[in-house]
């Protein structure tokens, strides 16, 4: 509800006015802006008290064993207690600080030009932008667990970083691939690519063919006609790949992907 309120009433009272910096509560309209900072200011008390709720609850299961509340999953709770209270400060002092500042400006401006106005919301994103991806941080550094998982992901993506720069040469000379290497490599997805385009082009027929002929469409027996349909996109994957094979040769490449793997004349082909 909150998000079509914002996108229909910006829609009907959207001007031509300029901004200082582009981003989402300052594309709104000036009125609705107003409006938009209001309800995110209560959908960011209600985060704040859904914390201290939890973190409340929490800490009474974990300190206190004779609480009337049903200790459960207690050893969670104890490892989520060591990162709860930093989010909610870190919220507090980015999101709920940003989103209170905008409202209290807004509602408070008597004396202040629109101009002034749109110039400080302009910089508070930068602080709700931090909290966005504070999960993270808070997590890496308060949790062993996370911070082993982040590492493992952040190590894959370095060296898949590494393996792209590779390939472009950025980080070596030359790098080159053998063609009928890189082919047999790619050779089941080279298949599965060409009956994928055969299917893809067998739908947009039979999509063609029920619109233009539809009685006869539908008095056609669907075994044979599917296989009709089917067939030339497998007969054209395992053409390629046959070909491929035999006619592979030591050709370098800069890059290994499938039309590059295949022999030139093949590839004319393909």
């Amino acid at each position: 509800m909150f998000n079509g309120l914002s996108i229909c009433s910006s829609v009907i009272f959207m001007d031509s006015s300029e901004i200082p910096l582009c981003h989402p509560p300052l594309s709104l309209p000036f009125e609705v802006r107003r409006i938009w900072y209001f309800i995110a200011l209560i959908f960011n008390v209600i985060t704040i008290v859904s914390y201290l709720v939890g973190f409340t609850v929490i800490h009474c299961k974990y300190k206190n064993p004779y609480c009337t509340v049903q200790i459960e999953n207690v050893e969670i709770e104890r490892k989520a207690m060591k990162s709860f209270p930093v989010i909610i400060i870190f919220f507090l002092y980015s999101q709920f600080v940003s989103t209170f500042l905008a409202n209290f400006i807004f509602f408070n401006y008597a004396g202040y030009s629109k101009e002034l106005i749109e110039r400080a919301q302009a910089f508070m994103i930068f602080p709700a932008m931090a909290c966005y991806s504070s999960t993270f941080y808070v997590c890496f550094v308060r949790s062993c667990e996370y911070r082993r998982i982040f590492w493992s992901q952040m190590v894959k993506i370095f060296e898949s970083f590494v393996i792209i720069l590779r390939y472009r040469g950025y980080l070596v000379e030359h790098c080159h691939f053998v063609s009928h290497t890189c082919f047999r490599l790619l050779s089941l997805y080279i298949f599965t690519n060409c009956v994928q385009m055969g299917i893809m082009a067998a739908i947009s027929t039979d999509m063609l063919i029920s619109i233009a002929f539809p009685f006869r469409h539908r008095s056609w027996r669907r075994t044979p006609y599917l296989t009709s349909l089917v067939l030339p996109g497998i007969i054209y994957g395992a053409t390629v790949l046959i070909i491929g094979l035999v006619s592979a040769d030591t050709e370098e490449i800069k890059l290994c992907q499938p039309p590059s793997s295949l022999p030139f004349q093949v590839r004319k082909v393909w």
